[in-house]
Parts: C-alpha cells; sequence; structure tokens
C-alpha cells in the first residue's frame, strides 16, 4: 500500500485568505482531514505535515514542507489551500513544472471540479511558491474561492463527495465508505452542534444577521443569574453547515464548543 502525506496552508498565528464564508487555515485543513479519512480506509498510510507553530509567513511554509520531506517514503504530498480574488471561481492544482506530476495534479483538479460543480481551471505552474519549490514533487490544490459565496455553497453541499474523489485519485481506485466485515467505517459529517461561552449583548444585533444567513435554527439564550451576558447556540447539524457560523464566530474571536447528538 501507499503512503500519503499531506498539509493545510496557514496556520491559526499567520492566516491565510479569510471571508465572511470561511477561515482558510480552517478549512483546508477539515478538508485534509476528510480526504485522508478515505485515504487510510483504502489501506494507505497518512502522515499530517501541517505546521501549527510557525509565526511568519516563511516560517509556516518552511516548516511543513520540512515536515513533508522528512516522510521519505510517500508516494503523494498535497497541500491544500483555499483561493481568493474577487469574482474567481473554481479548482485549480499548482505544481512545480520541472518535478512535479503533470497526470495527477489534473485528475486532482478534475475530481474537485466535478465533485464540486465548479469551473476546472486546471493545472498552474510556479517556481515562486516556497512551499513548492522546496519540496519539488508536492502538488499544491486550490479548493475553491474562499471569498466566493457560490463557491463555498458548494464546498459545504459536496463536501464529502469531493473528499472521496480526490482520495479515489490519489490511491489509484475506488473506495467503500464502509466493508462487510465492518472493519472501515468513514464518518465525515456527523450531527452536532455548536455552543458558544457567554459573552456580551453588544454583538447580538449583528449576531442576528448571521443567524438569518444560516438556513436552520439557531438561538440566542440569556445566561439568568448573569447579567448582560448570553450564550449563542445551533441546532444539531452536520459538520459541514455547521462552517458559516463558526467561521463568523471565529472571526469575532468567541469561543465555543461542539456537542454531539
Amino acid at each position: 500500500m501507499g503512503e500519503f502525506a499531506g498539509s493545510g496552508g496557514h496556520n491559526k498565528i499567520v492566516q491565510g485568505a479569510n471571508s465572511e464564508y470561511g477561515i482558510e487555515h480552517v478549512e483546508d485543513r477539515r478538508f485534509l482531514d476528510a480526504v485522508a479519512k478515505y485515504v487510510q480506509a483504502a489501506g494507505w498510510k497518512y502522515v499530517n505535515c501541517s505546521d501549527e507553530v510557525g509565526t511568519t509567513k516563511t516560517a509556516v511554509w518552511s516548516n511543513a514542507a520540512d515536515n513533508h520531506l522528512r516522510v521519505k517514503g510517500s508516494d503523494v504530498d498535497l497541500q491544500f489551500h483555499l483561493n481568493a480574488t474577487p469574482g474567481g471561481t473554481g479548482c485549480e492544482v499548482w505544481l512545480h513544472p520541472a518535478y512535479g506530476n503533470r497526470e495527477l495534479a489534473a485528475k486532482i483538479s478534475k475530481a474537485m471540479a466535478d465533485a464540486f460543480g465548479l469551473r476546472n481551471r486546471g493545472i498552474k505552474f510556479s517556481t515562486d511558491l516556497g512551499w513548492i519549490n522546496k519540496t519539488k514533487t508536492g502538488l499544491l490544490p486550490e479548493i475553491c474561492f474562499i471569498d466566493n459565496e457560490t463557491d463555498m455553497q458548494k464546498y459545504r453541499t459536496n463536501f464529502d463527495k469531493a473528499a472521496k474523489a480526490v482520495a479515489e485519485v490519489i490511491v489509484g481506485k475506488t473506495i467503500q465508505s464502509s466493508t462487510n466485515n465492518g472493519e472501515v467505517e468513514i464518518t465525515v459529517n456527523k450531527f452536532s452542534k455548536v455552543v458558544t461561552y457567554e459573552f456580551g449583548t453588544a454583538l447580538v444585533p449583528e449576531m442576528l444577521g448571521m443567524m438569518d444567513s444560516l438556513g436552520y435554527e439557531s438561538r440566542i439564550i440569556s445566561c439568568g443569574d448573569k447579567q448582560g451576558l448570553v450564550r449563542f447556540e445551533t441546532n444539531y447539524r452536520q459538520g459541514n453547515e455547521l462552517d458559516r457560523a463558526t467561521a463568523w464566530l471565529d472571526a469575532k474571536g468567541l469561543k465555543y464548543f461542539y456537542t454531539k447528538e
């Protein structure tokens, strides 16, 4: 069996492209985790090479590249990102023109585009992107455009389908979500709800606008015995349906936790 080394771009300290529709380092790691679950279900090894400690842009990509280079037996190295350009849409994969696997990159780009129902922007070449330059053979998929509302809606709707499609390109075969003997079972989307810790009521008017955009029920609850403090919670939903709420909470610096059904 093969070995997959994967990472998400940027980190919590040095963040990437964020928008009202999502936080890049959160989304790229979420997608990586989903891809990795399917890759492992196919019998491959997986090594997470994401950098969580770098405090500069250079340190983040360089640390991640070093993590990839330490995985001597990897067959496929990917670092996931989300694009951001006004009016941009679709999926693409960046690679080194001399060392990158063009066929694999093209298949990954098409797999994402087909699964999401987005434009296939194809493969792009670069010798300027640090992570690509250092890993040489690493491929850098841009999942979609995080500042495009339609892209992000399709990303969330088809999240699991796209993760499975990318994993199947990596391993070169169809992956079953479960086996008859029950040894392998994948559940990417579990029903959970988001609950915040207490916060001041000054944010409530703005929060109401976010709640109206969710498309499912959520509520603001008074803490009763603590004057001026409230908390926010959603209904139980599949994990990806909670992303818009958590992206907003992250942007406002509000702390929260998940509770499973």
